[in-house]
């Protein structure tokens, strides 16, 4: 092995070099000429020092230029140039902060330095692109713990219900997309409520309500779907006429907009007061049209879903057992039955999975639930073949809620 002092020297030559090639890529980032330093005397490196070295931004950058050094200084800069009266570096300081926020890490320094009130403010703004990108940038740090806390000490309640009315539609979505990732706690879904933003979302899922741009009733549904998982989300909506609005758009909406709608229908409908008053709204009808096999599988799966909740319920208050009687007659049987052919297929192909079981699990817990009147299981007698065969699945899901759906259609009194 070599020396000590040849070891020494070659730690010592490896890290100047490693500073070396540090001191050149900083000066670039900075816009600053560099010159490597040559050892040729006292008067040929003082020379260099003083010429290249040492010399300050000797290149003015232009006013509206983004200058940020990467290290712990550059989340307070951003913040502070985010609301700078020159538009083009509050665009410049926005979309470098949104970039940042991809890593995690940067959240809490930028949460620190004060950005939700800063942003606050930018989505207040004249420029639709900064009002675009403050909106979107709130709805990252909404993605996170701290930024929500964040966000409903500092009061960005308030600014998204403005910006949820933006005369953009782009700035729409992004009030919407923002609070549908703000209200997964209740302390977010409280705020939400508290500032009244769930009246606003209601509103906006139709063009009815004033909303004429697709994308933006589409984002107001999924927000309204987060936000009716939990009370007092769920209460709020129903007042705002959240349940006839729901079925309004599975007769009236785009695929994207209906499979969300059916989905909001599953949360609001879950009491049986609820389902009667999707009952009067012949709730039914448009859910068993969408389980025709000509739709898409995520629209076909949605319906299934808020089917197998109203035929979930139990009897009425003056004794009928009106969900699924009404089920029956509107022909819900003639249209769940096809779909257990798809199950079928994904075991025939071995590619039923927890994720392209979903349709099946709902179709085979709607079966089962419409099995218990007597009209259902005589109905239903033909589809014994196929439902025990499906309970034979490897998939736990398919494999119990078929078995069950079996016994019921077997049973007599």
């Amino acid at each position: 092995s070599p020396p000590p002092a040849r070891q020494h020297s070659s730690v010592a030559g490896l890290l100047g070099t490693v500073l070396l090639a540090m001191h050149a890529v900083i000066r670039k980032r900075q816009g600053l000429p560099w010159e490597p330093e040559v050892s040729k005397g006292l008067s040929k490196n003082s020379t260099h020092l003083t010429n290249v070295a040492a010399i300050p931004n000797f290149q003015p950058l232009a006013e509206d230029e983004l200058t940020v050094a990467h290290g712990w200084l550059a989340h307070p800069k951003l913040v502070r140039e985010i609301t700078s009266h020159l538009l083009t570096l509050q665009q410049k300081a926005l979309s470098k902060m949104l970039e940042m926020m991809a890593a995690p890490r940067h959240i809490a320094s930028f949460l620190l330095a004060g950005c939700v009130p800063a942003l606050n403010v930018a989505c207040k703004g004249d420029d639709a692109e900064v009002r675009r990108l403050a909106t979107v940038t709130l709805g990252r740090l909404a993605r996170e713990d701290a930024g929500r806390k964040e966000m409903i000490a500092k009061k960005s309640i308030p600014a998204l219900v403005e910006r949820a009315g933006d005369s953009d539609a782009d700035v729409r979505c992004a009030a919407f997309e923002a609070v549908a990732s703000l209200v997964v706690t209740l302390e977010g879904l409280t705020a939400c409520h508290e500032g009244g933003f769930i009246k606003v979302t209601v509103d906006r899922c139709t063009a009815a309500g004033g909303e004429s741009e697709p994308s933006v009733q589409l984002a107001a549904l999924g927000a309204l779907h987060q936000l009716c998982k939990n009370d007092p989300g769920a209460g709020a909506a129903i007042e705002c006429g959240a349940i006839e609005m729901c079925i309004q758009v599975l007769e009236h909406g785009t695929e994207g907009m209906r499979e969300q709608a059916a989905f909001c229908l599953t949360t609001l409908t879950v009491e049986q007061e609820k389902k009667k008053m999707a009952m009067e709204q012949s709730v039914m009808i448009a859910l068993i049209m969408l389980l025709h096999p000509s739709k898409p599988l995520a629209v076909k799966t949605a319906a299934a879903c808020a089917l197998m909740t109203m035929c979930n319920g139990t009897r009425m208050s003056d004794g009928s057992n009106a969900c699924k009687v009404t089920a029956i007659k509107e022909g819900a049987i003639d249209a769940l039955v096809p779909l257990l052919q798809e199950g079928l297929q994904h075991e025939l192909a071995k590619t039923m999975t927890h994720e392209t079981s979903a349709l099946t699990v709902y179709v085979t817990k709607c079966i089962a639930a419409l099995s218990d009147s007597p009209i259902g299981r005589k109905q239903l007698q033909a589809a014994l073949g196929d439902l025990e065969a499906l309970a034979q699945s490897d998939e736990p899901l398919v494999k119990k809620h078929a078995t069950i759906a079996v016994q019921r259609v077997k049973w007599s009194p």
